[in-house]
C-alpha cells in the first residue's frame, strides 16, 4: 500500500471525549505529502497520568488551545484525503 490516508487521536483521560490532539498524514507513492496536527482543549479538561504517560501531553500543553469540537478543528482539511483509498 503506497498510497493511504492515517488519522490519530490522543486523549486527556478514559473519556472518548477528551481528545487532546489529532494528527494526520497523506502519503502517496509512499512518499509523505501532507501532515496535519492539532492540539486540542479536551472535555472533560484533566489528565490523567496513565495517559500522559503514554502521549507526554499535559494540560500545560493544551490550556490555549481552542476547545473541543472536533469538526472545528479539522475544518478546511476536507480536500486531505480526495483521490486516497
Amino acid at each position: 500500500m503506497k498510497d493511504f490516508v492515517a488519522i490519530d487521536f490522543e486523549t486527556a483521560n478514559r473519556e472518548r471525549t477528551s481528545i487532546c490532539s489529532v494528527g494526520l498524514v497523506r502519503v502517496e507513492n509512499g512518499d509523505i505529502r501532507e501532515k496535519i496536527y492539532r492540539l486540542i482543549r479536551p472535555y472533560p479538561d484533566y489528565y490523567s497520568s496513565w495517559n500522559t504517560r503514554i502521549h507526554g501531553l499535559t494540560y500545560r500543553d493544551t490550556a490555549h488551545a481552542a476547545p473541543g469540537g472536533l469538526g472545528r478543528h479539522l475544518s478546511g482539511v476536507g480536500g486531505f484525503a480526495v483521490g486516497s483509498p
